[in-house]
């Protein structure tokens, strides 16, 4: 409940969570909180966009595609904002990323 845009939810494969994008600080950053609306955590706190939250099989990460320079990249992060990966390293376009449990 925020007078801010939220959008593109996610939730997470237990269904306790919700990821989603928001620019409730002014960027459109990613956030965490709990499925019933309570204990919001901001995860990214990056100066460009982040965008296009999607959850690991295993809950404890999330993929998502940002601008931060010239071009998207796609990001792993941990769900709780603590450690951040770049997976995607170049010029061209790179967006929509998600995650799949293998058969």
């Amino acid at each position: 409940n925020n007078p801010a845009s939220d959008y593109t939810p996610a939730w997470s494969p237990d269904g306790s969570k919700i990821a989603f994008v928001s620019d409730r600080n002014g960027n459109e950053d990613i956030f965490v909180m709990d499925a019933d609306g309570s204990n919001v955590i901001q995860v990214t706190t990056t100066p460009s966009y982040d965008k296009g939250p999607a959850w690991s099989p295993d809950g404890k990460f999330l993929v998502y595609y940002a601008n931060w320079g010239l071009n998207n990249e796609v990001y792993v992060i941990r769900a709780d904002g603590s450690a951040i990966y770049q997976i995607t390293h170049h010029g061209n376009f790179d967006g929509f990323p998600d995650w799949r449990a293998s058969p």
